[in-house]
């Protein structure tokens, strides 16, 4: 079935002997974005505190290691009424999917209990394209090769004005941006995805530069767009909204796999940038030459991890010059 343009995959089993005394059928909604699991329940389950607690205690189970205690407040109402449980737990990461809400309705049909969890949990378990992709029968991966490059990357970002758990999980855009980059990406195509003119957060942004520089280095074109990806990581250096995590992506894409020497483009952008971590991470691990060690301790950097990528990207300049001068 499918709900607000999105696959909803909706199961059911009824249990002749549950191991939880109360608990009788269920069903499950799986989403793209969250699942809602309904169990028909024993009214007799909340009848008084003490047996509510006792039945969730046996119901619920939590597997997960952060956070290793799930803490629930919940609000009990036994009196006449359709609502007799509601609460929810309190998360560090709503914005990534973390969501865990639980309610307990009486209606004519019986006593249900209600659980809604988020994605952000389990979205790893899923296969691609499981878990926030709103296309899933048959699978967007499948759907998109029949569509022209301009179609596809329309469609990129689509997700970023739904919600703060779509736009802060880039599976639908990596799916995207992978089969455009099949199709190959130019200037164009790059400063598109890589300059937005807005992102609802950093963490979008990142993981959108994520993606794109995985596609370059997938389907090797990253050299090929040499010299844009040099453009843009300037743009993108002076834009106070992109965050560093970003312009990392870019220059650690650069710094893996590129042909290039871009010592020159990281010095630069150490002086020029919003976030000098980004050319710092590139000289620790690129840097070389007197020159570019003395350019590297005049630098004047405030950021707490900047300075810590300083002090490595000297050390390691400094270890490889020392290295160049014993005799072989």
């Amino acid at each position: 079935m499918s709900v607000d343009g999105s696959d909803v995959l909706v199961a059911n089993w009824v249990t002749e002997a549950s191991t939880v005394t109360g608990a009788h059928d269920f069903w499950l909604y799986d989403t793209a974005d969250y699942d809602w699991f309904v169990i028909k329940c024993d009214l007799a389950a909340f009848a008084s505190v003490a047996s509510t607690e006792t039945f969730l205690k046996q119901l619920l189970k939590w597997p997960y290691v952060a956070p290793p205690v799930l803490n629930i407040k919940l609000q009990y109402a036994p009196a006449s009424g359709t609502g007799l449980l509601a609460g929810s737990a309190l998360l560090v990461n709503p914005e990534r999917g973390d969501e865990y809400r639980l309610s307990a309705l009486r209606l004519d049909s019986g006593c249900y209990l209600l659980l809604k969890i988020g994605k952000g949990f389990f979205a790893l378990g899923y296969p691609e394209g499981g878990a926030y992709v709103p296309e899933r029968f048959p699978p967007l991966k499948d759907l998109i090769k029949t569509w022209s490059k301009e179609r596809i990357l329309a469609e990129v970002g689509r997700m970023w004005s739904v919600s703060r758990p779509f736009a802060n999980n880039n599976y639908r855009d990596r799916i995207l941006i992978r089969e455009a980059a099949k199709r190959g990406l130019g200037p164009e195509d790059l400063r598109r995805l890589l300059l937005p003119p807005s992102a609802p957060g950093l963490i979008a942004w990142s993981q959108r530069a994520a993606a794109v520089m995985m596609a370059l280095v997938d389907t090797h074109q990253l050299d090929a767009n040499h010299g844009t990806l040099a453009d843009i990581v300037m743009t993108m250096g002076h834009r106070d909204d992109v965050g560093k995590f970003a312009l990392e992506h870019l220059f650690d894409a650069l710094q893996e796999h590129s042909t290039f020497d871009d010592t020159g483009l990281a010095l630069r952008c150490l002086s020029e940038c919003l976030y000098p971590s980004a050319p710092l991470i590139y000289l620790a691990q690129r840097g070389n030459g007197e020159a570019t060690y003395a350019k590297v301790a005049a630098a004047v950097v405030t950021e707490q991890m900047a300075k810590w990528w300083q002090g490595t990207a000297l050390k390691n300049i400094r270890a490889r010059l020392d290295k160049e001068k014993v005799p072989h």
